[in-house]
């Protein structure tokens, strides 16, 4: 009887995504957020800072919901000697969930102390070339931000 009244709890009390499931209740995009994604004119922010990015791939092998591939670049571009990108990460607006495992493993955030080069909510554009980053290292720091 217990597990009864537990269940019977759940559904009229804890299902909190049952009325928005069923009515479209609180949902928070409004009419015209709405109309502004289904005419196009809607743009996403640049989520990626192609010169900062290595071309590693840890983005697209760590997203949960598999919304990260990798796309060739027109031509290889020389990182460092004997080290080439030809590859850089494209995101999935509709498939991303915003978990931000992509930001947390990129090696550009991780190793070099700075904003990563892919971000899903937006990136400044950092101005600086991921063949630089290796210059600055080289030299004994990450540099300015």
């Amino acid at each position: 009887m217990k597990a009864v009244a537990q269940c019977l709890k759940h559904i009229l009390c804890g299902g909190g995504s049952i009325p928005r499931i069923l009515f479209g209740a609180g949902r928070l995009t409004d009419q015209a957020i709405n109309d502004r994604l289904m005419s196009g004119k809607y743009k996403y922010p640049e989520t990626v800072d192609v010169d900062l990015c290595l071309g590693c791939g840890v983005c697209s092998r760590i997203c949960p919901m598999k919304c990260i591939t990798m796309k060739p670049l027109p031509e290889k571009v020389k990182l460092r000697e004997g080290q080439y990108k030809d590859k850089y990460p494209e995101i999935n607006h509709g498939q991303c969930m915003f978990c931000f495992q992509c930001h947390d493993n990129c090696p550009t955030l991780v190793a070099y102390g700075r904003q990563a080069a892919i971000h899903p909510r937006g990136n400044r554009k950092s101005g600086i070339k991921a063949e630089d980053l290796f210059k600055q290292i080289k030299a004994g720091g990450a540099g300015g931000a």
